[in-house]
């Protein structure tokens, strides 16, 4: 069998025809198609796409030239829509396949929460249950993310008990901390210091998500204290561990605290600072009224960071 790679990002030369083909679409993780055997040029392209309605179209038309169209064959192109953006056309598209299943839905779901369509999101989640599906991690990531987004701490609260009562308490680092940051989107710093507390194993998705949401909440103080926790638990911070840090010392006025803070990042854990560390550095000397140190601090900034 031979492979053809379709990178939909700088189109592709003339192929000769095949038979007997797997076509992966670029774009689309893991999704391919299988074509039977008969004489198709499945492809002939001799220009590049430059405009993205252009690969939108290409896609379609390599689509409708494929023979026999199989659950992958739909997904892929499922999959294309929903993740660059066309979710209407997604929409569309779904209302045609002959079949929906768990990977359909969760391409959706992400879809829809992107384009900020979270009530939509959330009942493409309902019609998963009502169909019996079952939802994999994706989906899971999806629809706490469209709740967070949406601000809805009752259906957050939902959501949350459904996937505990469907695994337990048994989560993955990254879905544990998309539920802490889920409770502080949706403005409960009591119910995302709960659930942060009942983590077995905080790694430094949970931590970091933990000082954001504390310092989210003008909590500035104890965001330190989460921070210096982190450390003494050996849990190595990250670029945006020490973005939520630095916030809080701007929201607690902790500017000699803050300045050590920036300092400890690229001499103690290596992590070279960004535009948003710089920012808060800037941020809490002008709120101090340090005028002369803020102006000092900004001319001995490196230019990549202004």
């Amino acid at each position: 069998m031979e492979t053809v790679v379709v990178d939909l990002r700088e189109g592709m030369e003339s192929y000769d025809e095949l038979t007997d083909r797997s076509v992966l679409f670029g774009f689309v993780e893991e999704a391919s198609v299988r074509e039977t055997d008969d004489d198709v040029n499945l492809v002939i392209m001799e220009e590049k796409l430059k405009r993205s309605n252009d690969k939108f179209s290409f896609a379609r038309k390599l689509f409708d030239e494929i023979l026999e169209r199989d659950f992958a064959t739909w997904t892929t192109l499922f999959s294309y829509y929903a993740n660059h953006g066309s979710t209407g056309t997604a929409c569309e598209l779904s209302k045609e396949m002959p079949e929906k299943g768990v990977v359909s839905f969760s391409v959706m779901i992400t879809g829809y929460d992107r384009k900020g369509r979270f009530k939509e999101a959330l009942e493409l989640f309902r019609e998963l249950q009502i169909q019996g599906l079952e939802p994999n991690d994706s989906t899971v990531m999806g629809v706490i993310s469209a709740s967070a987004d949406l601000g809805s701490l009752d259906t957050s609260k939902w959501i949350h008990s459904y996937i505990r009562n469907k695994n337990g308490n048994r989560f993955d680092s990254r879905i544990n901390t998309a539920l802490i940051g889920m409770y502080f989107k949706c403005g409960s710093v009591e119910d995302g210091v709960f659930f942060f507390k009942g983590v077995k194993e905080k790694l430094v998705g949970e931590r970091t998500t933990m000082i954001s949401g504390i310092t989210m909440h003008g909590f500035g103080e104890r965001s330190v204290e989460l921070f210096e926790n982190m450390v003494e638990s050996r849990v190595k911070p990250n670029a945006i561990t020490f973005v939520g840090l630095l916030s809080g010392c701007t929201h607690a006025g902790l500017v000699k605290e803050g300045l050590m803070y920036f300092k400890r990042m690229k001499s103690e854990f290596g992590i070279e600072p960004t535009v948003e560390h710089f920012g808060c550095v800037v941020d809490f000397l002008g709120r101090a009224g340090l005028i002369a140190q803020e102006v000092d601090f900004v001319n001995n900034m490196p230019l990549k960071a202004i």
